[in-house]
């Protein structure tokens, strides 16, 4: 006696689909940019050609330049590395006191207060 196989529908990606005909990589890939990114982090990545716009390395991080702001001018391809050091320097910004900040900006009116990073 045959047995009956089962017909389980794949996923464009090849592997056995589960939710709305994709595997669950791709269903929560597709969740989390339309919940994140307003449906344009794969429009993202295609416009970066899937590499890092710092060091070119091959990526699938897409960083918001503006929090909030999820149109694709406002979205950029990262690596992993360059995306942590981007939340890095962000947070050393946060660091500096800003009594700090005043006080440099009274000792020097004419020039424009940054703050110097390493690479």
């Amino acid at each position: 006696m045959v047995q009956p196989t089962l017909f389980v529908p794949a996923c464009p990606c090849g592997r056995p689909a589960r939710a709305r005909g994709q595997c669950m990589s791709c269903y929560f890939r597709h969740w989390h940019s339309e919940n994140r990114f307003d449906g344009n982090r794969e429009r993202v990545l295609e416009r970066d050609g899937h590499r890092c716009r710092v060091c070119a390395a091959p990526t699938n991080v897409v960083h918001h330049r503006r929090p909030g702001v999820d149109n694709a001018d406002d979205l950029i391809a990262v690596c992993r590395r360059c995306h942590g050091q981007i939340h890095r320097y962000e947070f050393i910004r946060g660091a500096v006191p800003a009594l700090l900040l005043e006080l440099w900006k009274e000792q020097h009116p004419d020039r424009p207060m940054q703050l110097q990073l390493v690479a």
